[in-house]
């Protein structure tokens, strides 16, 4: 996590990470960017881009009350296969919840 902003009525900060299989030298890594903003309201504005592969499911909870979704991503339906892991993150989004 990275540009973490307080103040009366916000947090915003940036989460990101690109990991690879440490078993394979070789392989690209799974990446994705998050810049989130939540408001004290429970309102999550999100703007994110991730690889094709693997799957990514985010979701928020406010005040221990149900989970909502905020973004999936499915490779098994998208058609996304593991070489969708080399390059440039193919995905992106901008959700308000």
């Amino acid at each position: 996590m990275e540009n973490e902003s307080w103040d009366e009525h916000e947090v915003t900060f940036v989460m990101k990470a690109s990991a690879s299989n440490p078993l394979r030298l070789t392989a690209p890594a799974a990446d994705y960017q998050l810049n989130v903003k939540v408001s004290t309201d429970g309102t999550v504005h999100m703007k994110g881009s991730h690889d094709g592969f693997p799957c990514y499911k985010i979701y928020k909870q406010v005040d221990f009350g149900e989970f909502q979704t905020i973004h999936l991503h499915n490779f098994h339906e998208t058609g996304d296969t593991p070489a969708s892991l080399a390059g440039e993150m193919e995905y992106h989004f901008e959700k308000r919840i």
